[in-house]
């Protein structure tokens, strides 16, 4: 009838157990991989005149404990305010809902625009003037209904259209791929010539320097050509949709685990926010690899003009960039744990623009790459 006794031994083991038998810390120190790459004691139980004895082996993993690059990164909203709504205006005195994922389009000419995706509204046009400021903000494409949402869009190569995806809120039925016209004297108005491609969840849309676009599914990215009027050919489809893994591989082979949002760089290589990591797609290469891991639920990236990335990490409520050609990672903004970010939209190396999590506002963020601290 008497409660068992438990203990534990080791040279220094740098952890035991307590009363009740859980194992506890005793000397944290110990827990140092340059020192002890694995930590051994035995664990012994005794009972009235019975002892069981076993022995216990942590592995430790090495970690870079090298500080993060902290860029310093002035933000400001940009337009919306905190009385949501679908009203059109500048400034404050344009309404949104739930801004999510956008596009910046910047011809060579002014003014510029910016699409962000409104998900209770529609499609949100905002012109912006050369010296930044906003102008206006209109409806583009009104969803008239909480049945289905626009997610994200993109010109098209020649910038005569605006290629969409929107996705049903109900049972996850009825996904298709959409086309919006610019410059035909119907803007605004929806032309559904993907509509014959039924899609799983689709999310992020973007486009490459042939004017082929990519669309992300849960697990899959499809692949299309665009033709007259925005006609769509299925050219390929990567990753499995009944596997739920990041492994690296062929295109053939290799897996996504939760895709959200995909870009394209000018040489055609393809990135991919997968969840907790952002991969990279090389076509040309036959290849799927993974250019930088250790981030929480990435909703968003944008890719710069030099070619690096905008990751919304949302699960660590931060704003991040990753160096392509070195994987490092540095913080651009982390102050966002109220409201975890969840759209990019660039602009320049400098300039982009963000959607934040129950925000109904957009926000303007300017990177000074001059007072980078704990820089590498």
């Amino acid at each position: 009838g008497a409660s068992p006794v438990f203990g534990m031994t080791g040279t220094p083991p740098g952890f035991g157990v307590n009363g009740s038998g859980q194992f506890v810390v005793t000397n944290a120190s110990v827990f140092d991989y340059e020192t002890n790459s694995t930590l051994s004691g035995v664990y012994i139980v005794t009972s009235q005149s019975e002892q069981k004895a076993a022995t216990i082996t942590i592995t430790l993993a090495d970690v870079d404990e090298t500080p993060e690059a902290v860029i310093p990164t002035t933000y400001n909203e940009f337009a919306g305010s905190s009385t949501g709504g679908c009203d059109d205006g500048s400034g404050d005195n344009t309404r949104f809902t739930s801004p999510y994922f956008g596009y910046a389009h910047v011809p060579d000419g002014f003014p510029w625009s910016l699409y962000v995706s409104d998900l209770a509204c529609g499609v949100r046009k905002i012109d912006v003037t050369a010296d930044g400021s906003q102008t206006s903000t209109t409806m583009f494409a009104n969803s008239n209904s909480r049945d289905w949402e626009y997610t994200d869009m993109v010109y098209s190569a020649d910038a005569s259209y605006l290629v969409m995806v929107y996705r049903g809120t109900g049972n996850g039925n009825g996904y298709v791929l959409s086309v919006t016209w610019v410059d035909n004297g119907n803007n605004g108005s929806l032309i559904n010539n993907f509509s014959s491609f039924s899609l799983s969840s689709p999310e992020g849309i973007a486009r490459d320097a042939n004017g082929n676009i990519y669309v992300t599914e849960t697990r899959t990215i499809r692949k299309f050509s665009v033709g007259t009027f925005g006609l769509g050919t299925l050219l390929a489809t990567y990753g499995d949709a009944g596997n739920a893994s990041s492994t690296d591989g062929t295109l053939a082979t290799a897996t996504f685990t939760r895709i959200r949002d995909v870009q394209v760089n000018a040489e055609g290589v393809i990135y991919v926010a997968d969840l907790h990591s952002v991969r990279k797609v090389d076509e040309a290469a036959n290849t799927v690899s993974t250019v930088a891991s250790g981030f929480d639920d990435i909703r968003a990236i944008g890719l710069l003009p030099n070619g690096n990335i905008i990751v919304a990490d949302h699960g660590n409520s931060k704003i991040r960039r990753i160096d392509v050609s070195t994987g490092e990672v540095s913080t651009l903004i982390q102050d966002l744990a109220d409201s975890p970010p969840t759209g990019i939209m660039v602009k320049s190396n400098e300039e982009f623009y963000f959607t934040r999590y129950g925000q109904p506002k957009l926000y303007k963020a300017i990177i000074d790459e001059g007072g980078c601290n704990v820089c590498r």
